[in-house]
């Protein structure tokens, strides 16, 4: 996988999920009564106490578990999904996913390794519990982003490897790392830049001819239906980093590689004069799609669907790839989608309509 990296740009293709559930009310709600959010809590505790050395007795699985989590429990005899026992995890929220409070997700933040670059990594766990009639609690799934290991192998390979420049290095794992972002870090970024998301919101308005937007770097992958294919230019090689690329290479490596910025120069002229072919017959004006992509470029969105089943709602998908993504919410409406394990598996209020996602 890591001879896949192209040794002049980073390509990250992000998608969105643009319809995942029927129209209709979702999102999350109150408890019939606190005795119901504080037994939850307690349980998840009970069941990371068990290890492989300490498997779960599979008679005692009726008691912690239902449904998918009690047939996996029973497959590998007890021996739950938890984490290794140097990494501290808190129980971070647990709220009702369903209006009569029979249904609830907890949110287990999980302290992992640090990675040079990027920081601390906080990995996001999602407890579902279900209301078993007469028999109280009982978890029944668990979730997480699936890609993480990925993006920990790439940054982890990208901080190692002499392939990339050293000042290109930052942006690609700023690029990389959004699908490692924890939920703190998914609130902070909305919170310090809340005038910036309203401000992007303002291009995807009811009606607008912009309804979808993906990016690359700093330009557009794709204007509403239409994609853009920049190949090797998607990605801008500033002079610094081509400095950088030459420095050192023999005579016929030189002019190997000044070639190939050259074509990677036209390459992207040619993709520039695409994406304003395609703007125009769009009915919107090329400075409008480059101050929207410019915005979530600095709020590390890497495409936006307006076409969604909720009214007014936009997603704007941070980090991921097809059907493991993470980001926000905006439902004005507040018409919000069902949370569950197969699909929106988490969901969390921040102010004004928006709200922080998480899909499988």
């Amino acid at each position: 996988m890591r001879r896949s990296f192209l040794p002049l740009v980073l390509l990250i293709v992000l998608f969105v999920i643009p319809s995942l559930c029927a129209r209709a009310q979702g999102g999350l709600f109150p408890f019939a009564s606190a005795a119901d959010s504080l037994a939850i809590g307690p349980l998840i505790e009970r069941y990371l106490r068990f290890t492989e050395a300490d498997a779960m007795p599979v008679d005692s699985i009726p008691a912690y578990a239902v449904d998918e989590l009690a047939d996996r429990l029973a497959k590998s005899h007890g021996v739950p999904i938890r984490f290794p026992e140097r990494m501290h995890h808190r129980i971070a929220s647990i709220r009702a996913t369903r209006s009569e409070g029979t249904a609830a997700i907890a949110a287990v933040s999980v302290d992992a390794d640090t990675l040079h670059g990027f920081g601390p990594l906080v990995v996001e766990w999602v407890f579902f519990a279900n209301l078993v009639k007469e028999k109280g609690w009982r978890l029944s799934a668990i979730r997480r982003q699936n890609k993480i290991e990925d993006a920990v192998g790439d940054i982890e390979y990208l901080d190692s490897t002499s392939l990339f420049p050293r000042s290109l290095k930052p942006v690609i794992i700023r690029e990389t790392g959004r699908i490692l972002l924890s939920n703190d870090q998914l609130r902070r970024n909305f919170l310090d830049h809340r005038e910036q998301f309203t401000r992007l919101a303002g291009f995807f308005r009811q009606g607008d001819s912009l309804w979808m937007l993906g990016r690359i770097d700093r330009v557009a992958s794709q204007v509403n239906r239409y994609g853009i294919a920049w190949g090797e230019s998607a990605q801008e090689i500033p002079a610094e980093a081509r400095a950088e690329f030459l420095a050192g290479l023999p005579d016929q490596d030189r002019r190997q590689m000044e070639a190939r910025f050259g074509a990677t120069d036209v390459m992207r002229r040619k993709g520039r004069d695409t994406l304003a072919a395609i703007v125009k017959r769009s009915g919107l004006a090329l400075s409008h799609v480059d101050s929207a992509v410019d915005l979530m470029r600095d709020l590390r969105i890497s495409f936006i669907n307006s076409h969604l089943p909720w009214k007014d709602a936009v997603q704007f998908t941070v980090g991921g790839k097809q059907d493991d993504v993470l980001g926000y919410l905006y439902s004005p409406s507040g018409e919000l989608p069902f949370v569950g394990a197969d699909e929106y598996f988490y969901l969390e209020p921040l102010e004004g309509g928006w709200w922080i996602f998480r899909a499988t």
